[in-house]
């Protein structure tokens, strides 16, 4: 489990990476990453539904719910066109209750 664990980070890490060489940029230039807490138990549908409509809003560039911690949300941003406080927002918009435990 934990090589599971240190493999996704790896792969976050190189997805990060990626997006900051000139020439492979597709996605804002000043993404910030956050982690936000979910107080409601939300099933698998729940939660792929979230992730959908989030990444609707052309801001948000990612999110992604933890795998070992379905109460936490990866959500990657423009910070340029976003604030963590839109997130939550536009998390509290799909009448649940958010809480931002903090950035990457």
């Amino acid at each position: 489990m934990l090589q599971e664990i240190q493999n996704i980070m790896l792969e976050e890490i190189n997805d990060i990476k990626n997006e900051s060489e000139p020439g492979r940029n597709n996605k804002p230039g000043h993404t910030v990453e956050i982690i936000v807490h979910i107080t409601e138990t939300l099933g698998e549908q729940q939660r792929a539904d979230l992730i959908i409509a989030l990444q609707d809003d052309d801001a948000i560039t990612a999110t992604e719910f933890c795998p070992l911690r379905c109460h936490l949300v990866l959500v990657r941003y423009d910070k340029g066109r976003y604030s963590p406080q839109k997130v939550l927002n536009a998390i509290g918009a799909h009448r649940l209750q958010a809480r931002l435990i903090g950035t990457i």
